[in-house]
């Protein structure tokens, strides 16, 4: 058997694996979460998530081959050797399961006839060969099983003995070999079966493979490829070829994605395309490009033409230049309307210049206000692919760093578990490409104690140091024994503030710009006036081409003079009333307010100097307060006095604190945003007897 199937063998040891486990089916379900398989939910009462608990063996497989082939084939290697059986060595011929259905059975609460127990009742019947017209006909009757579904089940547990009578095999076996594919219970599928093999000797697992090859060669032929979109996938492929060769990071679908913008066709149908060249690639003793085994389905005048353009490319030395443009805001806001989602320009401004000064950013404040949006959105809009960002919900149970960085396996000290989340994989891979942002998304991050599960982050951020992981030589799956936090990862935390959260440390404040949401009332009417539909997948990729300028500012150390002897002197006022409570500022604070203040002078230069220093105060100083009344009230005092004009605003208590209808945009105001939030710790403090920078 070549490679192309070795799957078969995993299949066949997987199966005697399973055979027994019809009474540990959470060890089943913790397989698969252990290789990175998810989500892994069941549904207890309509759209209530909880806990996936029991699972038939026809499921298992069908989790496992959800995803595209190289994926299909990664899991099913993780789990041979998590369970030690024969590894598949390639990934063409391996099963598929749609995605939107992969269950064989319904949700739990429309779980009544024990649907799960039939399901294996029918895996014993098939392992035993007894299966009976009645068993087959019962399966069919559960809900989320039809005819399609369950020959594919039977496929995937013998594939040898069983043919998935799907949309890819119908019509190649009715026009290969005359054979109608129509049954109405099992004798019936097994007489189908057996007239193909009186037709063909191949294998059935090969047989699959065929009939898919041939479907999506009659539907490429047929589509009349022209020489433009050829020359295209060519000069394509052997632009990525050629980073292959030289070890240069690239993502294969960001290709396919450029491609299909430009033509009218599908992403799928030029990575369909992309496996024909490898195989005129391949037949010119060139090898091919990984991921994309050569596929022979391809007609003698496309072969002749992909051969052609192959050449000319060599020929040429054609080099595709990366289209590589300058870090603009406004078109991350232009964007940002398109899509649906609506943010002020300064809270952009912002957050932008935060991630550029330091990758560290907290935001917090009004639950729904959109904060772990404006994360998410900037995430997607400015990497190649999905796998540079990934959105961790932080759990109150979390009490140490296991649920980011994972543990060794202590049954199996070879091996390293890695947390489902996709959060390690996100820092392994930062490490792996400087060349490219990744973004770790802490949703909720105070839902338990940041010192906890984030001290190792803390500890580093400021010493560049590395995260111990193991000792040195005991595992090898990958994962490094230390882990740097590279300046090309940035870190984002949203914060919920409530009776079910924990305030944050001085320790974790001073590691972070800090930037609160909050809804104005004209803010409110705006969105009922402008709102629509939110459409995030416009923003996919749409500021890639802008990734590389924003990494160069965030490394940016060197910026053009600017008078701050003014900052620096209001600096030093702030800094002497925040002595007063215990929260002066460092030296490390006070550089970074500087390199806040030219971040935003690069990011938006329409901010007025007053602007940026307002900037710099709310989200690095003010921060540092918290107390009771009496240790701050006088302190707020005087700090308020900072952001007027004295000769407008006199009396701070009475003319500003004291007045619910006070416009922090009035004349006399220097720095309203500070001023805003001093406002609300002082009223905070005197109707509470406490106050902090973090409030509901």
């Amino acid at each position: 058997m070549n490679k192309e199937f070795t799957w078969v063998q995993t299949h066949k040891e997987l199966v005697q694996y399973l055979a027994d486990k019809e009474n540990q089916q959470k060890s089943l379900i913790n397989i698969l979460r252990t290789v990175g398989i998810s989500p892994l939910n069941d549904e207890e009462t309509e759209g209530a998530k909880t806990d996936l608990l029991e699972i038939d063996p026809f499921t298992f497989f069908c989790y496992i081959y959800k995803y595209g082939s190289e994926r299909r084939l990664e899991y099913l290697q993780k789990i041979s050797q998590h369970l030690n059986i024969s590894k598949p060595l390639g990934e063409a011929g391996i099963p598929s399961a749609n995605a939107q259905s992969v269950w064989l059975f319904p949700y739990k609460y429309l779980r009544k006839n024990n649907e799960i127990k039939r399901l294996w009742t029918l895996f014993h019947a098939v392992i035993n060969n007894n299966v009976t017209d009645g068993l087959f006909d019962d399966v069919l009757k559960i809900r989320n099983v039809a005819k399609t579904k369950l020959t594919e089940a039977l496929f995937n547990v013998n594939p040898e003995l069983y043919l998935p009578i799907n949309g890819p095999l119908k019509p190649y076996i009715e026009e290969k070999l005359g054979i109608k594919a129509d049954f109405n219970s099992y004798s019936e599928y097994v007489t189908l079966l057996n007239q193909i093999k009186i037709k063909t000797d191949i294998p059935f697992y090969e047989l699959s493979y065929r009939a898919w090859e041939w479907n999506n060669d009659k539907k490429m032929e047929t589509d009349n490829w022209t020489d433009e979109e050829l020359k295209a996938a060519v000069y394509s492929y052997m632009e990525m070829f050629e980073k292959q060769t030289a070890n240069v990071p690239f993502v294969k679908q960001v290709y396919y994605k450029n491609l299909a913008s430009k033509y009218n066709r599908t992403e799928k149908a030029f990575g369909y395309r992309m496996q024909n060249i490898s195989h005129v690639f391949n037949k010119m003793g060139k090898g091919w490009l990984v991921g994309l085994a050569p596929a022979k389905n391809v007609g003698t005048n496309t072969e002749e033409k992909i051969k052609k353009f192959i050449q000319e490319y060599e020929s040429k030395n054609v080099k595709l230049e990366v289209d590589h443009q300058q870090f603009d805001l406004d078109v991350f806001i232009t964007d940002l309307d398109s899509s649906g989602l609506l943010f002020l320009k300064k809270i952009l401004s912002r957050f932008v210049s935060s991630l550029l000064t330091k990758p560290f950013v907290i935001l917090s404040g009004l639950s729904g206000s959109g904060k772990t949006k404006l994360a998410q959105a900037f995430a997607q809009w400015i990497c190649q692919d999905d796998s540079q960002y990934c959105i961790v919900p932080v759990g109150a149970d979390w009490t140490n760093r296991e649920p980011l960085l994972g543990y060794p396996n202590a049954l199996k000290p070879d091996d390293y578990i890695k947390p489902d989340n996709d959060a390690l994989d996100v820092i392994i891979q930062a490490n792996k490409h400087p060349e490219l942002p990744y973004f770790l998304i802490l949703d909720e991050m105070n839902l338990s104690h940041v010192e906890r599960y984030f001290a190792d982050f803390l500890s580093v951020m400021e010493s560049k140091g590395e995260i111990s992981l193991f000792a040195e030589g005991t595992v090898n799956n990958g994962v490094p024994a230390k882990l740097a936090l590279p300046s090309n990862l940035f870190i984002i935390g949203t914060v919920n503030i409530d009776e079910t959260t924990y305030m944050f440390s001085p320790k974790v404040l001073d590691r972070a710009n800090a930037i609160e949401f909050r809804v104005t009332k004209n803010e409110i009417e705006y969105f009922f006036a402008h709102q629509q539909d939110v459409e995030m997948e416009k923003l996919k990729t749409k500021g890639a081409s802008m990734a590389q300028s924003f990494l160069e500012l965030a490394e940016n150390k060197k910026f053009d003079n600017q008078d701050l002897s003014e900052t620096h002197k209001i600096l030093v006022n702030f800094f002497e009333q925040l002595k007063n409570t215990g929260a002066e500022f460092g030296y490390r604070s006070a550089s970074e307010i500087v390199r806040l203040i030219n971040q935003l002078t690069v990011i938006d230069a329409e901010l007025k100097p007053e602007e940026k220093l307002d900037i710099a105060i709310m989200q690095k100083l003010l921060p540092k307060l918290h107390g009771s009344r009496r240790k701050l009230v006088k302190v707020l005092i005087i700090l308020g006095g900072f952001c007027v004009d004295g000769s407008k605003i006199e009396n701070i208590e009475k003319n500003v604190f004291g007045e619910d209808t006070f416009d922090f945009e009035a004349d006399g105001v220097l720095f309203p945003v500070s001023l805003e939030k001093i406002t609300r710790m002082y009223k905070g403090a005197i109707e509470n007897g406490f106050a902090s920078y973090a409030e509901a």
